[in-house]
């Protein structure tokens, strides 16, 4: 799992100022907080680099679309109400490294 900031990942940075969060690797997880359990506090979207969670009527909220399944809400969730569950649409997978490039220009508008 991903545990680095925008700061210093190239990567991650591009991810969060492109909005783009697929453009590298999708993940086959995402965050689904436990709503029973869940007490409001904030870390998850405190640690959430790129805005996928949120509070919402005293608990935590994901976005599926923008979160990356990178697990830092998980780590630190002081209920231990955050947690990654499988997509139930996994999104495929460049086979190559070309494959990926092509995939990242297009997503760009790179690429006709």
């Amino acid at each position: 799992m991903c545990n680095c900031c925008p700061c210093c990942c190239v990567m991650l940075r591009g991810i969060v100022e492109l909005k783009k969060h697929t453009a590298v690797a999708a993940s086959r997880y995402y965050m689904k907080p436990n709503i029973d359990t869940c007490t409001g506090c904030g870390t998850c979207v405190e640690r959430c680099h790129v805005g996928a969670a949120v509070i919402e009527e005293e608990h935590s909220v994901v976005n599926q679309d923008i979160c990356i399944g990178c697990g830092l809400c998980t780590s630190t969730c002081p209920s231990h109400s955050a947690v990654l569950v499988i997509r139930n649409t996994l999104l495929p997978l460049p086979k190559t490294a070309k494959d990926l490039r092509a995939k990242i220009l297009e997503e760009k508008g790179r690429l006709h």
